[in-house]
């Protein structure tokens, strides 16, 4: 699994990510029960802010306890020391690993996931995790980008003469070649265990106001710019771009940003994921 690791730059830049799942909750609240005194485990909780805005307000008051994971340990310490969740233990975990630690194991009531399933390399295992780590009746529920707009820049860079060294494969969804990726999911979910679950797909658009915001946008989403020698960032950062404005943006001749120039902006097909053991 894949994991965002600009931490900073990521909450500065993930407003349009954060209205876009406020919506997507309200709309689909119904889907959210929580018991008294849950267990509750997320994965991917990024940089803390997303969970603790709009993700702890749904939890009963009594709640036991939230295990809060990511694979990125950068992500986990700002997490740490910006968020102030109560009863909540932030751990380093890959929801896809191979064998389950024995005190997950019907631990949990529910699991959370925001915009992070998409990343997920194996999701078929990370199902069954999920499911061996639920208790009877136990739900999941998730919120996610069903394919990425950015998957034609990341295959392309995995085929760059420089780039291609970095494993930009690790940024392309899961189901991408699928012309209904929804339905990778709900066959994942089935092999898994769960019969009863639902997969709802939403369209939203992504505007960008200068040029400034689609650039921090995407590259705090680019997981391997990281690992990107800081002597290479620059010329890195022309490729990416370059990419990122010839083959995802749309830009809108009827709309102008604060700049006077023509609007930029992204449609997107987002998941919302619910089952019950």
């Amino acid at each position: 699994m894949a994991s965002f690791a600009l931490p900073q730059l990521y909450k500065d830049s993930s407003e349009k990510i954060f209205i876009a799942t406020k919506i997507l909750l309200e709309k689909y609240k119904h889907l959210i029960k929580i018991e008294e005194n849950a267990s509750i485990f997320e994965f991917g909780v990024g940089d803390g802010s997303h969970s603790a805005k709009l993700l702890y307000p749904l939890y009963p008051g009594d709640y036991k306890e939230i295990v809060a994971t990511d694979l990125s340990q950068a992500m986990l310490n700002y997490a740490k020391n910006n968020e102030n969740i109560p009863r909540c233990a932030f751990s380093l975990f890959d929801v896809a690993c191979e064998t389950v630690p024995e005190d997950y194991l019907a631990r949990f009531d529910n699991v959370f996931s925001l915009f992070t399933l998409m990343l997920v390399r194996n999701t078929e295992r990370a199902f069954k995790n999920i499911y061996a780590m639920l208790k009877p009746n136990g739900r999941i529920f998730s919120v996610f980008h069903s394919v990425l707009p950015t998957n034609q820049v990341y295959e392309k860079l995995s085929r760059h003469p420089i780039w291609g060294k970095y494993d930009h494969n690790i940024n392309i969804s899961s189901y991408y070649n699928e012309s209904q990726p929804e339905k990778g999911y709900e066959r994942a979910l089935k092999q898994a265990g769960f019969d009863d679950y639902t997969v709802q797909v939403e369209t939203f658009k992504y505007t960008f106001k200068n040029e400034k915001e689609w650039k921090d946008f995407f590259y705090s989403v680019n997981v391997v710019a990281p690992k990107i020698p800081q002597e290479e960032i620059e010329d890195y950062k022309k490729e990416f771009f370059k990419l990122i404005e010839n083959e995802v943006l749309i830009e809108d001749e009827s709309v102008t940003d604060e700049n006077g120039l023509n609007s930029r902006h992204v449609t997107l097909s987002l998941c919302v994921l619910s089952a019950t053991k």
